[in-house]
C-alpha cells in the first residue's frame, strides 16, 4: 500500500474502536493543516451536555496573499507571515469538509487505516458520507480486514434486502 500511496505524502487517519465520524473529519482537516477551534454558543436550557460539537470554526491558511476575512497572522522564524481565515464549519456535513479541503488546494488521498475497528453504525454512517465525498472529488482509501466475505457489499444494502439468504 505505502508503495503506491506513501503515508507521508497523503493524509493518514488511524482509526480505533472509539473513533467517531466527527473524529475522522477533525483528524483529516488537522492533517491538512487546518486548525479547528470550538465555536462558543450560548444556550438557554436546563440540560447540560458535554462533548465535541459538530459546529466549530476552522482556521484555514490563506495562500496567494488573500487578505479578506483574516484573523491575524502567525510569524514564522524566517520572517514570513502566514495569514489565516476563520470560517464556521459543521463537521457533520461532508460537503463542508470537502469544500474546506478544496479551498486550501489539498489533492492528497485520505487513507483510513483499520476501518474494521469502527462499530457497524459508524461504518455505515461513513459509507453514506463517502458517496458525497466521491461526488465532490475527495479521494479516500479505506483499509480494513473483516472475517466475513463481501462484508461491505452485504452489510449496507437498502432496508428490506438483507443479502443473507432466505430466512
Amino acid at each position: 500500500m505505502s508503495k503506491y500511496l506513501p503515508y507521508d505524502k497523503n493524509l493518514l487517519v488511524s482509526l480505533t474502536p472509539k473513533t467517531t465520524v466527527l473524529d475522522i473529519y477533525h483528524t483529516v482537516l488537522s492533517a491538512a493543516g487546518i486548525r479547528i477551534t470550538a465555536e462558543t454558543t450560548e444556550k438557554r436550557s436546563t440540560e447540560a451536555s458535554v462533548g465535541f460539537s459538530a459546529k466549530v470554526r476552522a482556521i484555514v491558511p490563506l495562500f496567494g496573499g488573500g487578505e479578506a476575512g483574516t484573523q491575524g497572522g502567525l510569524k514564522a522564524g524566517s520572517g514570513n507571515e502566514q495569514k489565516y481565515e476563520e470560517v464556521p464549519i459543521n463537521l457533520e456535513l461532508p460537503q463542508q469538509v470537502a469544500e474546506l479541503l478544496k479551498e486550501i488546494g489539498s489533492k492528497k488521498w485520505i487513507i483510513l487505516e483499520n476501518f474494521h475497528y469502527l462499530n457497524d453504525d459508524i461504518q455505515k454512517q461513513f459509507a453514506f458520507d463517502l458517496r458525497a465525498f466521491q461526488e465532490l472529488g475527495v479521494r479516500f482509501v479505506v483499509l480494513g480486514v473483516w472475517r466475513e466475505k463481501n462484508r461491505m457489499a452485504v452489510q449496507w444494502r437498502p432496508v428490506g434486502q438483507s443479502g443473507r439468504g432466505p430466512g
